[in-house]
């Protein structure tokens, strides 16, 4: 492959030279045209066969910008020879450089047939290359065939064919022409049909170089009778983005950066327009003008170079805005978020803005805010979800609170280090926003916890008053009332029934403190916690249950809040085992270990049944523990029950509250 570059590179040298020498037969627009064509052939031929030797297509395009070498260097040398004079080397030179042309066509069509993979697009398709075959030698013979004149204008149009040919092969020449074209139509066809079964990563890559050949191909149809030598300015850039394209295509396959070098090949065809609309200014300005041709070409490449840098620079970063959004500019995206995030009402709201600021900043067809404490559910998103993702942290102070998910643009497999760090420092600028929303879905949980457990704290409350206070008071009227009749008549029975209401009202009393003492720990603040747990044990005793509470030294000494947890805890868990475990002995204990408190309350009772189902106590002793940050945990079944409990001695400050308190 490497002697085939270097013969290709010095054929296509040699014809320069030798066009130049002979003053330019050849036309300024064409040879030139033609030399970087056939650079362009070898040079994709030999880096894809470099890479994929196994594959066709290294070996198409490096045989085809061979022949186009060899026939720009044949057919510009006999031209030079036939100015010396030197007819039959002019006549061979030319016979053979008019013929080897064909095959650079056939080469281009079986690119066509085989992109991407190397096979045809279809069994059905089997017979399209040798059909691309056929077209071409046909071509290579009416063309070697055509008695007459080599050329019609130029040097060799005085130089006959050497064979001197058969009398059909012109009338046949237009015929082999239509059959080439129609190959290079059925081509690009075939891999228009491609697209709608390929794979999804492979799309935008084959779309691309399917646009590529469409406009080359439409460039090869006006070459035929070139409607001027502007034609040849548009010939160069189609058929190097076209090569370019397959090449890459075919040696990096679907990590090949899609739009990356469609954005060089947009920025490269738009200043290429850019300089050949000033050059062909600048000359037609100076043919009108001075009548002469010379001078625009200085003055056209005085403006070239002066203007080359900024207008290829502001193309470049309008093509770079167009595809890949406002990455270049960090500052301004990092800025808008800081605007927007001010402005939003809640967090909710700044994170849903922050998805729909990255999707149309940076062109992304999905971005969403997944949070921890809600799930997989993303909590703001923009856009669909399509092909792959990245997930970016989202911290604060350290803490994990969730993922930036970002979906990969078409035909990327990663991003850009540009995209990676603008997408960084928004994940970074988010955390504080995740937080907050985190606070905010945690303030609202506990609310509506808050509210459940109220409401029944309020229904246990009004069946206590029912069943225990307001039975007992009205008892007590009926019993006042008969005591009231019986007094005249039987003091002795009323002064019985009497004693009996005094006993009850202090039952009623008694009654009374207590619903008054679980409306709130005023016990604790009273008797201090050991007190308040030894009350809660002797009330819960009775003649079929002993109750204890063991309180080790320094395990009453708690913070407030921590002991209102405990208090309620073991009046719950009391409460649970008076009424279900039928238990003969429960003990109540509380050890320090380290800067917790271990709270123990177990019973040799039935233990929790397989079958029960949690009411209102197991998940209020659980909502108490959690509120002072601690964890709270039951034991069954079995024979007894064990609910169990670790509580902070003190509940420490969030780094928020700190911050907010200093």
């Amino acid at each position: 492959m490497a002697v085939v570059f270097v013969l290709g590179g010095a054929l296509t040298a040699l014809a320069v030279a030798d066009y130049a020498h002979a003053g330019w037969t050849g036309g300024r627009w064409r040879v030139p045209a033609e030399a970087v064509t056939a650079m362009s052939w070898l040079t994709a031929g030999t880096v894809t066969a470099y890479a994929r030797p196994r594959m066709p297509f290294g070996w198409l395009l490096a045989a085809g910008g061979l022949c186009l070498a060899a026939s720009g260097a044949l057919t510009a040398h006999a031209s030079l020879a036939a100015i010396d004079g030197r007819v039959a080397e002019a006549a061979w030179t030319g016979w053979v450089g008019g013929w080897v042309f064909f095959p650079h066509l056939g080469a281009a069509a079986a690119v066509y047939l085989l992109f991407p993979a190397g096979d045809l697009p279809s069994p059905r398709w089997r017979v399209a290359l040798p059909l691309v075959g056929a077209a071409n030698v046909a071509a290579v013979l009416v063309t070697a065939l055509t008695p007459g004149p080599l050329a019609a204008d130029g040097p060799l149009a005085s130089v006959a064919n050497p064979i001197g040919g058969v009398a059909w092969a012109p009338s046949a020449l237009p015929f082999a022409v239509a059959a080439i074209n129609a190959t290079f139509l059925s081509s690009v066809f075939a891999m228009r049909l491609r697209l709608r079964g390929i794979d999804a990563r492979l799309r935008p890559t084959v779309r691309l170089v399917f646009w590529l050949a469409v406009v080359n191909t439409g460039i090869g149809l006006l070459l035929i009778e070139p409607p001027g030598p502007w034609i040849y300015g548009m010939a160069v850039p189609s058929t190097v983005c076209l090569t370019a394209a397959v090449s890459f295509g075919i040696v990096r396959g679907a990590l090949w950066d899609v739009r990356a070098t469609v954005g060089r090949a947009l920025t490269f065809l738009a200043l290429t327009g850019c300089v050949v609309a000033v050059f062909v200014g600048a000359v037609t300005a100076s043919t009108i003008l001075l009548g002469n041709d010379v001078t625009g070409v200085p003055i056209a490449a005085l403006i070239v170079c002066i203007g080359l840098t900024p207008v290829q620079r502001r193309l470049r970063d309008w093509i770079e805005r167009l595809l890949y959004g406002r990455r270049t500019e960090p500052y301004a995206v990092l800025s808008a978020f800081g605007t927007t995030l001010e402005a939003a009402g809640e967090p909710g709201e700044g994170l849903r803005h922050l998805t729909e600021l990255a999707a149309a900043s940076l062109r992304l067809p999905w971005v969403a805010v997944e949070l921890r404490a809600a799930g997989t559910t993303p909590v703001a998103s923009a856009g669909r979800p399509q092909g792959s993702v990245v997930r970016l942290a989202l911290r604060h102070h350290g803490e994990d609170l969730g993922a930036l998910v970002v979906g990969l643009r078409a035909g990327e497999t990663e991003f850009a280090p540009a995209d990676r760090r603008l997408l960084e420092d928004l994940a970074r600028q988010a955390g504080a926003a995740a937080y907050a929303s985190s606070l905010t879905a945690a303030l609202r949980r506990h609310r509506a916890d808050l509210v459940a457990v109220r409401e029944q704290e309020r229904r246990r409350l009004r069946r206590d008053l029912h069943d225990g206070v307001a039975s007992t008071l009205t008892a007590l009227g009926l019993k006042t009332e008969v005591a009231a009749e019986l007094l005249p008549h039987r003091p002795e029975r009323g002064a019985v029934l009497i004693a009996e209401v005094r006993a009850d009202l202090a039952t009623a009393l008694s009654d009374i403190r207590r619903v008054i003492e679980d409306l709130g720990p005023a016990v604790v603040t009273d008797l201090g916690l050991r007190g308040a747990l030894a009350t809660l044990a002797r009330r819960f005793s009775s003649d079929n249950m002993t109750v204890t509470a063991d309180i080790a030294p320094g395990a009453d000494r708690l913070d407030p809040s921590v002991e209102a947890a405990v208090y309620w805890i073991v009046n719950e868990a009391l409460q649970n085992v008076a009424k279900h475990a039928q238990a003969s002995r429960c003990e109540v204990t509380m050890t320090v270990a380290g800067t917790d408190v271990d709270l123990r309350i177990a019973d040799d009772g039935r233990g929790v049944p397989p079958d029960a189902t949690a009411g209102g106590g197991m998940p209020n002793m659980r909502l108490r523990a959690e509120e002072v940050g601690g964890s709270w945990s039951v034991g069954g079944p079995g024979v007894g029950t064990e609910v169990r409990a670790t509580l902070p001695l003190a509940v420490p400050l969030t780094a928020t509250e700190e911050r907010l308190d200093d």
